[in-house]
Parts: C-alpha cells; structure tokens; sequence
C-alpha cells in the first residue's frame, strides 16, 4: 500500500487508516524492511478518527528497535505556526499554464522511494467533514509565493497522493515533534485532480495529533523520544 507513517518510539508508528493496511503489511525505514505486528484504532467517536498506531517488528524477527523517532505535539497552538510536511507522496510533473500564468503541476509516477519535504503554516483547526472517518483536523493552504499577507512559507509545500499518514512536525524549542499526520488535498470547489494548485490556493489538512496523544501514547508500552534526536 502507498502511504507514509511517523516513528514514535523504538517499535510503534503512527498513520492515518484511509488507505488501508492489516497486520502484516510492510513498511521501510532507512532502506530496512519491517512488518506490521499489531494494529490499534483511534476509539473514540465509535472509532471514526483517520489513525492508528502500529507496533512494527524487523522482517527478519524480533523488536524494530529503531534509533530515530519524535514525540507527538502536545498543545493546542498549532494555529499559525509553520510546520515541515514530509512524506512519501507522488512525484512533481509538468507545469500547469492556463495561458495567464502557471497555476501548479501535475503529479506523476507509479512508485516513489524519496521522501521530501516542504513548509507550510497553519491556517486553522476544525473537525473533517463527515465521512467514513470523522477526525480532529489541521488545516493549511498552498500558497504561491508571494502572494499577499505574507500567507506563503519558504519551500512551500502541498501534500499528495501516498503522502497520507506522512508528518507535519513542529519545531517546539529545539525539539521537532510530529503535530498531524497529512489526510486529504484537494481544490476547493473544484472536482479532485492529480494535482497541485496554488492559484486557487489547494486546500490540505492533517489529523491533529494534539487531540488524540493521550489515546497515543496509552497503546505505546515503551518510553517515547526523551532525548532530541540528530
């Protein structure tokens, strides 16, 4: 399955659920193979949140033991904050030019294996719109640069496909900590198309972790990060 996930400890990540997975699935952490060994869902709201936590094992047996992970953001001030997107999503194509000017891109390829990475701020927070998930969201917009208020990061960024489940981290004094994991992109008022638009500026939003950390970090039964990684 193409998706992306978050590290929160030596043996457990986080993901969202939309785009699917079971026990047994595989994931990839610097070029390592390791397999889904138990799975929990978000169980409030009749379990309707876009996220679950995994504990991974080594393909080969035994504990993941990675050596890399972040904690989870735990307050409520995401709003306006930058955040760095990263994940596993689709490539960026071809430029799109209606004749007035490039208004973004398409995206493009069937396999990707380069994570990347972009900035963007935090525009509100909200609930999802009713569907089969229902979750505590973030949300940001796909500025072009320059454009007014200043409302563009440096490296600004939109997420894609297969980036679902990928991270929006917070700098918190020196420590970076994963605030959201990417869920939805599209074109407001606009039908859904493989790709990225500035002008109108897309719309993205990420599961808002601050939410639902108590839940969390109740499934992980080891310490989470306690020194800040490199």
């Amino acid at each position: 399955v193409n998706a992306s996930c978050v590290a929160i400890s030596a043996n457990y990540i986080v993901t969202t659920r939309h785009q699917g997975g079971v026990v047994g699935s595989r994931v990839w952490f610097d070029n390592e193979e390791y397999i889904v060994a138990e799975m929990w869902y978000e169980p409030s709201a009749d379990g309707l949140a876009d996220l679950r936590v995994c504990r991974i094992e080594k393909a080969t047996g035994g504990p993941a033991n990675l050596s890399e992970y972040v904690d989870i953001y735990a307050d409520t001030d995401e709003q306006r904050k930058t955040v760095v997107m990263g994940g596993y999503g689709k490539n960026r194509g071809a430029e799109l030019d209606d004749g007035s000017g490039v208004y973004g891109y398409a995206w493009t390829g069937s396999y990707n294996d380069t994570l990347r990475w972009g900035q963007n701020r935090v525009e509100s927070t909200g609930v999802s719109l009713p569907n089969t998930y229902e979750s505590d969201i973030l949300i940001a917009d796909f500025d072009e640069l320059g454009d007014v208020a200043g409302r563009a990061r440096d490296y600004e960024a939109a997420v894609a496909e297969w980036d679902s489940g990928g991270g929006w981290f917070i700098d918190d004094g020196g420590q970076w900590k994963v605030a959201g994991l990417s869920r939805a992109v599209g074109h407001p008022g606009q039908e859904w198309t493989a790709e990225s638009w500035f002008e109108p500026p897309d719309y993205n939003d990420a599961v808002r972790l601050s939410s639902y950390r108590d839940w969390i970090l109740s499934v992980v039964v080891e310490p989470v990060c306690t020194a800040v990684p490199a």
